[in-house]
């Protein structure tokens, strides 16, 4: 996850829309993981937070199959 946002820091700064998205896309990923796996108090947290990274990765996509991806992602944690 550091990692990721590293990329997301770097990609803001570069200003590339692309980039954010992606890492975004695969920062909701991880988050959902976590979230499933720890299925503990915090579960309610990972999963607003993983909800507000595909909302953001959906708003910056560069394409039409980024965008449905996070999209898709977000319905299935409501």
């Amino acid at each position: 996850q550091a990692v990721l946002q590293s990329s997301l820091t770097i990609s803001q700064r570069l200003n590339t829309n692309a980039g954010q998205s992606y890492t975004l896309l695969a920062l909701g990923n991880v988050t959902r993981a976590l979230e499933e796996r720890e299925k503990n108090n915090s579960e309610k947290n990972a999963t607003h937070a993983a909800i507000a990274y595909y909302q953001k990765a959906a708003t910056l996509a560069p394409d039409g199959l980024t965008r449905s991806q996070a999209k898709l992602n977000q319905l299935s944690l409501l």
